[in-house]
């Protein structure tokens, strides 16, 4: 199979793409309880690897590394 239809066949069975990071869709789905508590934990200075395991023990999706990349402003995410 050639790299042309290989690479568009995965394109094809791409998913929904964001143009939000990860962390920023975890943030999109969250109520606004758990987005409360976590805006929380973040004044706190609690930090992000503390704050991963809590929202993994949550059932969220989350790395430390999205969190930093977000929290600094050098993810996916739309810039104004």
């Amino acid at each position: 199979m050639s790299l042309e239809k290989v690479i568009s066949e995965l394109a094809a069975q791409q998913k929904n793409f964001s143009p939000y990071c990860s962390y920023q869709q975890t943030l999109n789905t969250m109520t606004e309880k758990d987005r409360k508590a976590l805006e929380d934990a973040w004044e706190k200075g609690i930090s992000a690897n503390i704050i991963v395991k809590a929202l993994r023990a949550e059932g969220y999706k989350a790395t430390a590394e999205s969190i930093r990349a977000h929290r600094r402003g050098v993810c996916r995410c739309p810039k104004n």
